[in-house]
């Protein structure tokens, strides 16, 4: 009887060459005619496959079979490469090259018994090769700032974060300094993922979805920004309520998708309420986008980030906030239990969404029950909601402010209904 595993990681081999080939083939085809008869789908399609059948051997061969295979296909990769560069208008880029080698080390992975992770890094891969463009241009949109801050976030993540001690002092131990940098990691983290989007959609995307990216880096910036493009361009009212309404729905996918990395049973209870609230911000914003009588504004007015949430300053900024949350919590709940919790996350609220949230997911670890965390962390982005609302009153055109407060405050409430009903 044949082995079907085998065979099966072998077509699994030749999807992930061919799909890559495909990618190569097409991407040489819009380059011309210099990069004609280069490395296609078929020579990465039969490299992928090559690999597997390299671990078809019997063990004691294997090492020797796969080295073989790697050597050939080094060689026919240097060939190509040679063969091609020749040329006064040559294209002497190598990432076709390196494809090939990609494909058969993938092509390895699959006869292994890795299959998945060797599907994963092909798609990886392919979104690398196709994207080519915009990765270009991201890279020229970032300034000398935006580069010296990634270097920081990579010196906070890499370098700092292993150095500091993973035990708690001061009142109650609440100031545990590798999680607290830990969470600074992480919300730097998600930050840059959302000014990198407004990096790579430009001004293209418009006010909506920019807005809605950088209701992640910050919601209530967001706010105001829309709230003062209100007053100065009264024909981007309906883009600058939509923007609102997602930066503002924003903040409750945010608090769970935190919940959901740091403590699932604390986002299992956050679910229901969540869900209620992004079906009705997207219900509100798909009849407002199909409401006549509003014009959307120009494409390119968008919103963009006026600073890159890598910085330094902001990180440890973040990080004093949450420290002094996270111990200010552990004395409300020590002395006034619930009530404290919940009056604490109110309380931050106003301020910031993420330090109440990430000091409850931690308090969960040792004392807290995950339904009081939900219910606070609800509490607490209510609390935020309302300061948004507040602001786009104050600051906002009078023609936003009806619809806003149609869709803000009502937001509120589910989220609070949410936190009595947990």
């Amino acid at each position: 009887m044949p082995d079907l595993d085998a065979l099966l990681q072998a077509l699994t081999a030749l999807a992930i060459g061919l799909l890559i080939g495909l990618e190569r083939e097409r991407s040489q085809a819009r380059e011309g005619s210099r990069a004609a008869g280069r490395i296609g789908i078929r020579t990465c399609a039969l490299a992928a496959l090559s690999g597997n059948l390299m671990t078809w051997f019997p063990p004691d061969w294997q090492s020797w079979t796969i080295l073989a295979g790697m050597g050939f296909t080094v060689a026919l990769a240097i060939l190509s490469y040679l063969r091609t560069s020749r040329g006064r208008h040559a294209d002497t880029g190598i990432t076709s090259e390196f494809a090939l080698f990609i494909c058969y080390i993938l092509g390895v992975m699959t006869g292994s018994g890795r299959g998945a992770e060797a599907g994963i890094i092909g798609i990886t891969l392919l979104a690398l090769l196709h994207f080519k463009a915009m990765l270009h241009r991201f890279s020229r949109t970032l300034s000398q700032q935006d580069m010296q801050m990634a270097i920081q976030f990579l010196v906070i993540s890499m370098i700092i974060l292993p150095l500091l001690p993973d035990q708690g002092y001061g009142p109650f131990h609440a100031l545990n300094p590798h999680r607290i940098w830990l969470m600074v990691v992480l919300i730097s983290g998600i930050g840059f993922v959302a000014y990198a989007g407004i990096k790579l959609i430009g001004d293209k995307a418009g006010l909506i979805l920019t807005g809605l990216l950088g209701g992640i880096v910050s919601s209530t910036a967001v706010t105001m920004t829309m709230a003062r493009i209100s007053r100065k361009a009264p024909s981007l009212a309906k883009a600058c309520v939509l923007a609102t309404l997602w930066a503002c729905g924003s903040v409750f996918i945010r608090v769970w998708l935190l919940s959901f990395i740091l403590i699932p049973d604390v986002a299992a209870h956050l679910v229901v309420p969540m869900l209620l609230i992004v079906t009705f911000v997207a219900l509100l914003t798909l009849f407002l986008w199909q409401h006549r009588g509003w014009e959307t504004g120009r494409p390119d007015a968008g919103y963009a980030p006026d600073r890159n949430p890598l910085s330094f300053r902001t990180s440890l900024m973040f990080g004093l906030l949450y420290g002094l949350v996270l111990m200010f919590g552990h004395w409300a709940y020590a002395t006034l239990g619930a009530t404290g919790i919940l009056g604490v996350a109110a309380a931050s609220g106003l301020t910031d969404v993420d330090a109440i949230t990430l000091t409850l997911n931690e308090m969960v670890r040792k004392e807290l029950a995950p339904d009081l965390a939900a219910q606070a962390i609800l509490i607490a982005s209510v609390s935020n909601t309302i300061v948004k609302w507040c602001l786009a009153m104050g600051i906002g055109a009078r023609d936003i402010r009806m619809p806003l407060t149609i869709g803000l405050l009502p937001m509120a409430a589910l989220g609070l209904m949410g936190a009595l009903l947990i």
